[in-house]
């Protein structure tokens, strides 16, 4: 699994590996699309509304069948909480919310910098080349 993903110097193997650029490109996109989804989870009570959300909601599969909670039992009302700025009462309704919300913050920041960082360095990259062609026709 690992000769996939890394590309190893084969005339020093004690050199460090590489990331093979078609697997960059791939988690790149899967991170893409992971943040997107926690965006969309996030922006979710903002635009059906708290009451819509909770009443389409079906009841957790291990209180049907236990009678206990799961680990992410109270995960959506604590994400509701934290969109309406309750915090205390978000963390009553889930411990591990706050934390996850959170998560999902720095990761939107990070994704929008490094997509804002790659796309100054492809604009710089396109400025180059055209330079480069224009000093190669004289």
């Amino acid at each position: 699994m690992l000769f996939y993903l890394y590309k190893v110097n084969s005339l020093n193997p004690q050199a460090n590996p590489k990331i093979n650029p078609t697997t960059k490109k791939s988690l790149f996109i899967v991170w893409i699309v992971v943040s997107v989804i926690a965006l969309l989870i996030q922006l979710a009570p903002f635009v059906f509304g708290s009451d819509s959300i909770q009443s389409s909601l079906p009841v957790c599969e291990s209180i049907k069948e236990t009678g206990t909670e799961c680990a992410m039992c109270g995960m959506t009302r604590s994400f509701i909480s934290i969109s309406e700025n309750n915090l205390e009462k978000a963390d009553s309704y889930n411990k591990a919310g706050v934390f996850i919300y959170g998560l999902f913050s720095v990761n939107l920041i990070a994704i929008i910098s490094v997509s804002i960082i790659l796309a100054i360095k492809n604009l710089r990259r396109k400025k180059l080349c055209k330079q480069r062609a224009l000093l190669s026709e004289y």
